[in-house]
């Protein structure tokens, strides 16, 4: 044997006689690939077999690996994400199509975003932190990002206003940045990721020309006020570790993730599906929309029974509820105001109650009883106790007759 390898550096090899001529032959299958995950890039060449991807994902790279110039031949492309290491300025990156904005910084502390059609296609704007940002992404427009900001001024800017997202790369040699506004970005938005930066305060009209957002991360922001957040199409929103905010104001979300705070009040205008709401000082939450309620999440707050029968009244498709360690001293149950069905929660499949100050258990439990679980002789209260949780200072159970 002479020779053994792959003469086509620019694919890599499947096999023993992997070679230009064997290749030729056959159609490649990269061609109609249309997404492409990349755990490193020493091998981004196979990019140009597939002139159909729409979305690029490298895990780790660093510059010297990076050909920029693979890009500019794919006119699909709408989604770049790079996560750069080691690396030095990049001045930009050239698409064809106005795509997806991905940016990394860790100094924002407003943002304010308005619709408009210069990128008409754009679907998702991430500014997210990572270890090492590199300066200069640019993934929209051709000119150097240099050419009209000198890095001095740039590293200066405090406040600062985009009238269109073809300088975002501008953001990257900001390190002092406070304020950012952005106007005349795409009302097309469907994804929005903030997360790890310094925002304070969202205003009512912060997201009134994204009305499209399904996915909005704000997590580990330093929020202190936020004047509602009036999207209605959100399948997530993430407010984790958003102190030290103590109001929330908000109209729907199919799933809330709003752990280890310090909000005290929430209200929901619409409907929420799951809350996961652990860790807060919680006392009340307003529901408008109680019955689109699955799950609720609300370990470690400060939950009351007073409050507490106000919130379950009416969630009839409750299934799963964690109420473990808060200050419940006694279950909210029937009485002669709340017999109708209102007060039922008949698909109700889990109940965690340990770690509150309760002492003894009424007999009327019926909003807390698994439907498969009636409440009557030894054998069912012994299953009915393994699938709801009492632990923690219960002295006494009085059971039904």
């Amino acid at each position: 044997v002479d020779g053994l390898g792959n003469k086509d550096c620019s694919i890599p090899g499947n096999g023993d006689n992997c070679t230009t001529a064997n290749i030729a032959k056959q159609a490649d299958p990269r061609a109609n690939m249309l997404n492409i995950r990349l755990h490193l890039c020493d091998n981004i060449g196979v990019l140009k077999r597939s002139p159909n991807l729409k979305t690029v994902m490298i895990d780790s790279c660093t510059r010297s690996d990076l050909d920029m110039t693979v890009f500019a031949s794919l006119p699909n492309l709408h989604l770049v994400h790079l996560n750069l290491i080691n690396c030095g300025p990049l001045r930009e990156l050239h698409m064809q199509s106005a795509g997806t904005v991905n940016l990394r910084s860790s100094w924002i502390k407003r943002l304010e975003i308005a619709g408009g059609s210069e990128l008409s296609t754009v679907a998702v704007l991430g500014i997210t932190d990572y270890e090492q940002p590199c300066e200069g992404f640019n993934c929209t427009s051709t000119a150097m990002v240099d050419t009209y900001y000198s890095y001095q001024k740039a590293f200066d800017l405090v406040e600062h206003r985009l009238d269109n997202c073809s300088n975002l790369g501008v953001l990257k040699a900001s390190p002092n940045l406070e304020i950012l506004q952005i106007y005349n970005c795409s009302s097309e938005l469907v994804d929005l990721n903030l997360a790890r930066n310094q925002i304070a305060t969202l205003k009512f009209k912060t997201f009134s020309e994204n009305p499209k957002l399904k996915w909005l991360c704000l997590r580990d922001n330093p929020l202190i006020m936020v004047l509602a957040i009036p999207l209605k199409r959100l399948v997530l929103l993430d407010l984790t570790n958003c102190r030290p905010l103590e109001e929330l104001q908000m109209h729907s979300a199919e799933t809330v993730i709003l752990e280890n705070g310090g909000v005290r009040k929430m209200d929901v205008a619409g409907s929420v599906s799951i809350l996961y709401a652990r860790k807060n000082r919680l006392r009340y939450i307003q529901l408008d929309d109680k019955m689109s309620v699955t799950e609720l999440y609300l370990s470690d707050n400060m939950m009351q029974t007073k409050e507490l029968q106000k919130i379950l009244m009416g969630m009839w498709r409750l299934q799963r509820l964690d109420l473990s360690c808060n200050i419940i001293n006694e279950l909210p149950v029937p009485h002669s105001d709340n017999l109708g069905e209102v007060f039922l929660l008949p698909n109700l499949r889990l109940v965690n109650l340990s770690s509150n100050m309760l002492e003894y258990l009424q007999r009327r439990l019926a909003p807390y009883v698994p439907r498969s679980y009636p409440f009557g002789s030894v054998a069912q209260q012994d299953t009915y106790f393994r699938s709801t949780h009492f632990q923690d200072g219960l002295q006494s159970a009085e059971p039904a007759h």
